[in-house]
């Protein structure tokens, strides 16, 4: 009488093992996209874009005319840069090349997420001056009968 208990005690056991090799509630890894949402971007060029701003302010500071940087990066779609083209519309030639070799240095270790294709992200930066006469700061008083100027 002791055989027969020990075969139904194995097959419960090899019955519950296969029901859980059947189970439809196992998590499937998420494909991969084939583009960069912004705030990948974003958050992959944010440790540099103070860099990036520096590299073109140090330069294009005190030209005429000069506003804009535009930073287009190739990215492999395993993450790493393979190309990268600084913009600088406004500056000359000379200028220009200083602002790339700043812009190429700061960007060339940066990680994206992967995808399953290549991608291209332009990064601008506009930059405004502003030389408007007789623009603040002030001095200022607060009095009930007025201030004395």
């Amino acid at each position: 009488m002791k055989t027969p208990a020990l075969v139904v005690i194995s097959i419960a056991l090899l019955g519950g093992i296969a029901s859980a090799e059947h189970s439809t509630n196992v998590a499937q890894p998420e494909p991969p996209r084939t583009t960069l949402a912004l705030s990948e971007i974003s958050d992959a060029v944010k440790p540099v874009s103070a860099t990036l701003e520096r590299c073109y302010l140090d330069v294009a500071a005190d030209v005429k005319g000069a506003t804009r940087l535009d930073v287009k990066l190739g990215i492999f779609r395993k993450g790493t840069v393979y190309s990268v083209e600084v913009v600088t519309p406004g500056l000359p030639a000379k200028l220009s090349k200083k602002v790339d070799a700043c812009v190429r240095t700061a960007v060339a270790n940066l990680k994206f997420p992967a995808r399953k294709a290549d991608t291209t992200a332009v990064i601008p930066f506009v930059f405004q001056k502003t030389t408007t006469p007789n623009a603040g700061p002030y001095e200022s008083c607060w009095n009930p009968r007025g201030c004395r100027t």
